[in-house]
């Protein structure tokens, strides 16, 4: 036998071997009637405040219920008779979105097993049963509240990340049109599975802290999720179509690990993730370089989102192997005001939001006007955090200086300078190592979208990646495509809303239909109109 064929021997045993170390199981199952979902997404959006959010969402839904209802016309066509209203409603009835909780295999940030939750989802009908064509991987974005996670699904409110994502592939749709956005996957309608992980420290492990923004930690149980998600589908006899393939999509947090792991699996795939086809990754307003995120903070003194670095930082500081034998602490790095505000009690409690996180924040600092920890007064009356009153002194200089050490500080500190540097740095979507710069390789297909007034998730995130892979404006890398979206929409939340319904059927789209194209555009239309 020769050398190669030893090779590929070896690899089909590892990936199966790893597909039985997944070992998905069922937790909980539950049909949604489809249709009704949309109805209900309309309902409540209408019937809120008017909004531009409420519309968009509207819209969304009452593009999903025209197209299912299109489609149930042309069933109940085909049907015969003259009044086609049974056949109709049959068909609407029939169509159900399955949504359930498994649990998988994989590894934990202390590098030894664990089993976590994910959600899973497909549509089907006894009448309708399509094979899914695709496969999203949905990386929701950051959250506090144990209760926001994924597999509480039915409870989460209709306009979440995670319901649009389930809901925006799960759907039947038909060639309509809505301002040339086309409301069709490919030739024939394709439907998608959608898996989308709670994270470690949330479902059934929410009593272990959240590796936060820890890369090679998460992106590895991300893509183990959707592999076992996979595997859990075909137990369920739900069968892919042929030629079926893998696009990540995800939102801030998880924009970025919609491209950490894409990363992960373009380092792996010819061992334990062979036969995982994976088409591109979609990123919106990720944090791709936490230094410079960190970076941004510190020379405009500004937080917008106050739990953002208590949460990077406690993150590090509860799980990543290096701050943990060093004995790091978040005293190390943060005022004791900012400690004193109870954030990080409140994080580890898994029972708030980060909205709620953050008035944590501001509460503390109302109680005290006279304290050092203060709301920046150039921004009033915007609640914005002043970033040199949340780090030390020496930590705030030391990221100011972009990693240069005064000679005035001990050696001591010193060391846990350059290792909260080093922790940060290392978590860049382009990191190698300290020397080596992490390039994808050609036929790789990375959509970064991102908004240059968004204060939360600056938009150097995005100019990292270009700058690291040197990209530059207007230029045609052959990896990656990067959108600015600059339509006037600068809060984090609202740029997440134009990402989900503006940005990611037609982002997809090119994914699925071979029309991805990289370089650079900007866009300056916002939302969809009637």
């Amino acid at each position: 036998m020769s050398l190669a064929s030893c090779e590929k021997t070896n690899a089909d045993t590892e990936a199966k071997e790893y597909e039985k170390y997944l070992d998905p199981q069922t937790v909980t199952a539950q049909q949604i009637p489809l249709y009704k979902l949309y109805q209900e997404a309309f309902e409540e959006a209408t019937g809120g405040n008017g909004g531009e959010e409420d519309e968009m969402i509207a819209q969304w839904a009452k593009a999903h219920m025209d197209a299912m209802y299109k489609q149930a016309e042309e069933y109940a066509k085909e049907q015969g008779g003259n009044d086609l209203s049974p056949a109709i409603n049959a068909w609407l009835e029939d169509v159900l979105l399955e949504v359930d909780t498994f649990t998988y295999n994989t590894k934990g940030a202390d590098g030894k097993d664990v089993r976590l939750t994910s959600l899973i989802a497909w549509p089907w009908g006894l009448i309708w049963n399509p094979r899914p064509e695709y496969v999203i991987l949905g990386t929701h974005c950051t959250i506090g509240s144990n209760d926001e996670r994924p597999t509480n699904y039915d409870k989460l409110k209709l306009a979440t990340d995670v319901r649009i994502i389930v809901g925006q592939w799960a759907s039947s749709s038909t060639s309509i049109s809505l301002v040339d956005i086309v409301y069709q996957l490919v030739a024939d309608p394709a439907e998608c599975l959608v898996v989308m992980p709670d994270y470690e420290g949330y479902g059934n492990t929410k009593d272990r802290p959240q590796p936060y923004l820890n890369r090679e930690v998460q992106a590895r149980q991300c893509v183990d999720a959707v592999q076992a998600g996979i595997i859990y589908c075909r137990k369920k006899n739900k069968e892919l179509a042929d030629g079926w393939k893998i696009i990540s999509i995800g939102y801030s947090q998880g924009g970025a690990l919609a491209a950490a792991s894409y990363r992960h699996y373009l380092e792996n795939k010819s061992t334990r993730y062979k036969g995982m086809p994976w088409a591109g990754a979609l990123c919106g307003d990720g944090p791709y370089d936490p230094f410079q995120t960190l970076f941004y903070y510190v020379s405009y003194d500004i937080l917008d989102m106050p739990c953002a670095p208590a949460l990077v930082i406690k993150g590090m500081v509860d799980s990543d192997p290096e701050m943990i034998a060093a004995g790091a602490k978040l005293s190390d790095y943060l005022t004791p005001e900012f400690i004193d505000t109870g954030i990080f009690e409140g994080i580890a409690s898994k029972n708030k939001t980060t909205s709620e996180l953050d008035e944590m924040v501001y509460s503390y600092i109302k109680k005290h006007p006279d304290g050092k920890l203060k709301l920046n007064p150039e921004y009033a009356p915007s609640r914005i955090v002043m970033t040199s009153t949340v780090l030390l002194d020496d930590v705030f200089t030391y990221i100011l200086n972009f990693g240069s050490l005064s000679p005035s500080l001990t050696a001591e500190r010193k060391k846990k300078l350059e290792l909260l540097g080093h922790c940060l740095r290392k978590n860049a979507l382009f990191y190698k190592s300290d020397k080596e710069t992490w390039f994808p390789p050609a036929d790789a297909k990375f959509t970064f979208f991102h908004a240059p007034g968004d204060k939360v998730v600056p938009e150097m995130n995005m100019t990292s990646v270009r700058q690291a892979w040197g990209d530059e404006w207007g230029s045609s890398s052959a990896h990656a495509r990067y959108i600015e979206f600059d339509a006037g929409v600068d809060g984090h939340t609202d740029v997440g809303t134009q990402f989900m319904l503006r940005c990611m059927i037609p982002e997809t789209y090119s994914f699925i239909n071979n029309k991805w194209k990289a370089g650079y555009e900007r866009w300056t239309d916002k939302a969809w109109k009637p």
